[in-house]
């Protein structure tokens, strides 16, 4: 960032080439797949590599997503497609298949029709719908699906969130070591 800064400091904007060449520079490395694969690709950015040369590991895994007095917290990622317009009637999206929604019969393509028994005129009014549900209620979901109306009940359970945790490596080198030290350092 500070290298950017810089360069920039003149009001001068950057190009692609420009832009890879600075991190390049940075880092006294070759970025080509980095940027390729995961700036202009659309891979999943890999910090691994990156936490390995600085001596870490990360670990990824998941917990039971709770409250701050440790009660399990309602699932709700009930989703609609934006990229339809317009944006009415609602179509769902049902990202995780380890959902309650997904595990009660709703597929993504499903148009929603109603809520509780309640038309729902827009993703808000959705949202609000889904604010009050509690882990253990059960949600009645009207929807269309290949033209036909289906009703669905959903028993609303609680979820898992992804954790993420940065940790030493068992062995940590003298350079993974110094340029731990230099990054902290905001080099």
């Amino acid at each position: 960032m500070r290298a950017l800064f810089r360069r920039a400091a003149h009001g001068h904007g950057f190009r692609d080439a420009e832009w890879e060449a600075i991190a390049d520079s940075v880092c006294r490395c070759q970025l080509d797949h980095l940027f390729e694969t995961q700036v202009r690709g659309a891979e999943p950015i890999d910090a691994q590599p990156t936490l390995a040369r600085l001596g870490l590991a990360l670990t990824v895994d998941t917990v039971a997503a709770v409250d701050s007095a440790g009660n399990a917290l309602p699932d709700p990622w009930l989703r609609v497609d934006f990229t339809r317009l317009p944006a009415t009637p609602l179509v769902l999206v049902l990202s995780n298949p380890a959902s309650a929604w997904s595990h009660a019969g709703l597929r993504t393509g499903d148009t929603l029709v109603a809520f509780n028994g309640a038309a729902v005129g827009s993703f808000g009014d959705l949202r609000r719908r889904l604010s009050v549900l509690r882990v253990g209620d059960t949600a009645a979901v009207d929807i269309r699906r290949t033209g036909r109306e289906e009703h669905v009940r959903v028993v609303v359970t609680g979820y898992s969130r992804p954790r993420v945790r940065i940790s030493d490596h068992s062995t940590v080198s003298a350079a993974e070591h110094a340029r731990r030290v230099r990054w902290l350092a905001g080099w």
